[in-house]
C-alpha cells in the first residue's frame, strides 16, 4: 500500500573518501502539489552518517510557482559534472583509475521559489543557501582492478560558512547526459555571496552558463536528417572564489567516451574559476554507408560521427597561491577531433580520436546517438 504514496530511491556509490555509501531516498509522487523526501546513508570507510530532508509545493493555476526548502549534511563533491554521477563514478575508482571528484563535507539549508513560464518554455528560480564547509581526507585506496594504484589526496578547502542568493534562468528541457539525444536548451546560473549582506565567509559573484543547440544540416527530407548538436560550458567569477565553486571541463574514462566531454582528457578535469569549452558532433547517420554501397550496415542502423572539442581553463596567480593542492588546468586551448561508428547493436559508438594541440591518440566506446 505504501507504495501508491511514496517512492523509493536506492543510493549507492563508492569513492576514496566515503568508501562505500549505501542509503536510501523516500520521497513522495510529483503528481501531489505538496511534496516531502527525507533521505539518509552511512559512509563506511569514512565511519559518519548522511541525512537529509525537504519540502516542495507547487502553486497557483497551472501551478506556475514551485516553493523548495531543505536540508543535507554529508559528503559533497567540489565540483559539478553533469556527465559523471557517483554511481558511474564509482566504476572508475573500482577498476583503478583516479577519482574523477574531490569531497568535502557539507551541511546545507537551501530554499528556492521557481516560477514557470510555460509558453516560453523557461524557469526562473530565486534561491538562497547556507552551507557549512569543512575539510575531508582520504580513507581509502581499494579498487577490484589494480589493487596497487594509489588515489590522490583529497584536498583540503577554505572552511567557513558559505551564504549566498542565486539567481538561475533555464530553458529547454534539463539536460539528459552521455549525448543519446539532441538537445536545445540553455542555463545561467549567477551566484553572489557577500559578508556584509548575510555573514558568509566568502566574497564573490559566479557566473556559470551551459547550452546546447541541435541544427538540421542535410537531407533534411528524411524523417531523421544529418544534424550537428553543439554545446557550451562557459563561466566567470569575481572575488575570492572558493575551489568548491571552482567550474570544470570534463574528461572521460579510461575506456567509455560521452558527448560533451574531452575525449583525449582522461580521469581528472580541468578546473578554474573561469572556463571555456565548446564541444560539437555531426551525425551524418548511414549516409556515408550508402554512398559506399554498404547498404546492409546502413539497413541495421551504423552510421557516422564527426566530432570535436576546444576549450581552456584560467586560475589566476593570486588564487592558486592559497590552494592546498595542484589543479589541473590547460595552460593553453585543448584542440581534438575524432570519428565515431555509431549505432553498434543500436546501443552503442565507438570513437577514436586525435589531440591536436599536442600529440595524443585515444578510443573507446560510448553510448550511441539514438535520434
Amino acid at each position: 500500500v505504501l507504495t501508491r504514496y511514496l517512492s523509493y530511491s536506492p543510493q549507492l556509490w563508492y569513492h576514496r573518501v566515503d568508501g562505500t555509501h549505501l542509503g536510501l531516498k523516500i520521497s513522495t509522487p510529483e503528481r501531489y502539489f505538496l511534496q516531502f523526501y527525507a533521505e539518509g546513508g552511512y559512509k563506511f570507510d569514512l565511519e559518519r552518517s548522511a541525512y537529509g530532508g525537504g519540502i516542495r509545493l507547487r502553486a497557483g493555476k497551472q501551478q506556475p510557482f514551485i516553493f523548495d526548502a531543505g536540508y543535507h549534511q554529508g559528503s559533497q563533491p567540489r565540483y559539478r559534472g553533469d556527465n559523471a554521477s557517483l554511481l558511474l563514478n564509482s566504476y572508475t575508482v573500482l577498476t583503478g583509475d583516479d577519482d574523477f571528484y574531490d569531497y568535502y563535507w557539507n551541511a546545507q539549508f537551501h530554499s528556492a521559489v521557481s516560477y514557470r513560464l510555460r509558453k516560453l518554455r523557461a524557469t526562473v528560480t530565486l534561491g538562497f543557501s547556507s552551507e557549512d564547509h569543512r575539510s575531508l581526507a582520504k580513507t581509502t585506496d581499494y579498487a577490484l582492478l589494480n589493487p596497487g594504484h594509489v588515489q590522490p589526496p583529497n584536498p583540503a578547502i577554505p572552511e567557513g560558512v558559505l551564504r549566498a542568493g542565486r539567481l538561475t534562468v533555464a530553458w529547454g528541457d534539463d539536460y539528459v547526459p552521455f549525448g543519446i539525444v539532441g538537445q536545445n536548451r540553455a542555463r545561467l546560473e549567477i551566484e553572489h555571496s557577500d559578508p556584509a549582506l548575510i555573514a558568509s565567509d566568502f566574497s564573490f559573484t559566479r557566473y556559470h552558463l551551459t547550452a546546447d543547440v541541435r541544427l538540421s544540416t542535410f537531407f533534411r527530407r528524411r524523417i531523421l536528417p544529418n544534424v550537428i548538436d553543439l554545446r557550451l560550458v562557459a563561466g566567470t567569477s569575481s572575488g575570492g572564489l572558493p575551489p568548491q565553486r571552482y567550474g570544470v571541463l570534463e574528461p572521460s574514462s579510461r575506456w567509455t567516451k560521452s558527448a560533451g566531454t574531452f575525449k583525449t582528457l582522461l580521469f581528472r578535469p580541468y578546473e578554474g574559476e573561469r572556463y571555456l569549452g565548446i564541444f560539437w558532433e555531426h551525425n551524418f547517420r548511414t549516409v556515408p554507408l550508402e554512398i559506399l554501397g554498404l547498404h546492409g550496415l546502413a539497413r541495421k542502423g551504423i552510421g557516422m560521427i564527426v566530432f570535436g572539442a576546444s576549450g581552456r581553463t584560467w586560475i589566476s596567480d593570486a588564487a592558486r597561491s592559497r590552494l592546498t593542492y595542484t589543479p589541473r588546468v590547460s595552460r593553453e586551448v585543448h584542440h581534438e577531433l575524432g570519428f565515431s561508428v555509431n549505432g553498434i547493436l543500436n546501443l552503442l559508438r565507438v570513437d577514436a580520436v586525435w589531440r591536436l594541440d599536442r600529440p595524443g591518440f585515444y578510443a573507446g566506446f560510448g553510448l550511441a546517438r539514438i535520434f
